[in-house]
């Protein structure tokens, strides 16, 4: 049977179970926290000492039997563990080699929760899971400043399986970057058009798919006339496209839009003005917003928006189109 530790006297609240060896709240091995633990059970032929502070430093005391109330000073005092066999010399396993942590207690004031200094790595770890976890509560999680003069980097990421990431981000913001990017390998985005925020006209609700043609004010409006050569595109975003990478992000009063000006993206089409097949030309039509098959050569010059990459045999509907601007 393992020792069981208990958040609150007679062996309530939060508890956890404890087999042989050692735990410390430094590293987040005691889960009902630090400093709180008030009751503990602990069978026959083990002993539970406890430790005023982490990494088993400081005042201990050793508990042999179940105890529903730890008596005055060691109530809420714990803050590491060891559990042995009753009659055994006890032995506390080191970290590592050489272990060097600073101001552990998080009331400290600011202080580093790990510092390490050293002529090859600064800190070095090795998991089953996760190597290394750090949380910022109000900043940054890592931060890695190289001083090197000849390219050595502040972070380095290498996946070395067959589907590793050397460096993962995830959030709204996934990575920002202050300079410039140098990619020697391919860069693969997995969406598909290539789109640009334009400012859109404030008296039409504009959706998805929508063919776009420049006003007189440089905003956009949908299309209402046929072999229109002002098209400037199609709203990026509809049906299972969308935008792979999205220029002149800013903020601004107007509402704006992503327009797809390369690449693949769904398209309103109205086949009434003749039926569509695979790789027609498109163009504006009379019906807003939407593209029709350019049948007229001389007035599809300047006008084409890209090529039908789906079939449309009549009424009006949604396909990808290859955007082509011409």
């Amino acid at each position: 049977m393992p020792v069981t530790i208990y958040e609150h006297a007679n062996f309530e609240g939060r508890s956890q179970v404890l087999p042989k060896g050692q735990y410390d709240t430094a590293l987040g091995q005691i889960s009902i926290g630090n400093d709180t633990l008030s009751s503990v059970k602990v069978p026959n032929a083990l002993v539970a000492r406890l430790y005023e502070h982490s990494l088993f430093r400081g005042e201990f005391i050793d508990i042999r039997a179940n105890t529903p109330a730890i008596t005055l000073p060691w109530n809420d005092r714990v803050s590491s563990i060891l559990v042995y066999d009753e009659g055994q010399e006890p032995t506390i396993k080191p970290y590592g080699p050489v272990v060097g942590v600073n101001s552990l207690d998080a009331q400290s004031g600011g202080g580093a929760g790990v510092y390490a200094d050293s002529q090859v790595n600064g800190v070095q770890a090795e998991g089953g899971a996760n190597g290394v976890i750090a949380k910022g509560k109000s900043w940054c999680g890592v931060v890695g400043i190289s001083e090197s003069t000849t390219g050595g980097a502040g972070v380095v990421g290498e996946g070395v399986g067959p589907g590793a990431v050397g460096i993962y981000g995830k959030g709204r913001v996934a990575g920002r970057f202050e300079g410039d990017v140098e990619v020697t390998g391919d860069i693969r985005l997995l969406n598909a058009d290539c789109a640009e925020d334009f400012d859109i006209c404030e008296t039409e609700q504009i959706e998805p798919g929508t063919v776009m043609v420049l006003g007189e004010d440089g905003r956009l409006q949908q299309s209402q006339n046929a072999y229109d050569k002002r098209v400037a595109g199609v709203v990026s975003g509809a049906g299972d496209y969308k935008p792979g990478i999205v220029l002149d992000k800013q903020s601004s009063t107007h509402n704006r839009q992503p327009i797809a000006l390369l690449g693949k993206v769904y398209c309103k089409t109205d086949a009434s003005f003749g039926a569509i097949g695979i790789g027609d030309l498109l163009t504006t039509s009379p019906t807003p917003g939407h593209a029709m098959r350019a049948d007229d050569a001389a007035r599809a010059f300047g006008s084409v928006i890209g090529k039908a990459l789906r079939p449309l045999r009549g009424g009006q509907g949604l396909i990808p189109v290859l955007i082509a601007l011409q």
